[in-house]
């Protein structure tokens, strides 16, 4: 993410988790990081996630 970080662009934190209960553990830690290093992470709408 650090390369990511010299350019102007949009990231999605994800996971790679091979159990359901895996699948958002470390997601604070994520969000944490991007914003450390001024990344924008995508909003629900641009990932076309509605919401309840």
């Amino acid at each position: 993410w650090e390369a990511a970080s010299d350019y102007q662009i949009t990231v999605v934190c994800n996971s790679d988790a091979h159990h359901p209960t895996h699948a958002m553990a470390s997601i604070e830690e994520c969000i944490h990081y991007a914003e450390e290093l001024g990344l924008t992470i995508a909003s629900d709408e641009q990932l076309g996630i509605k919401t309840a």
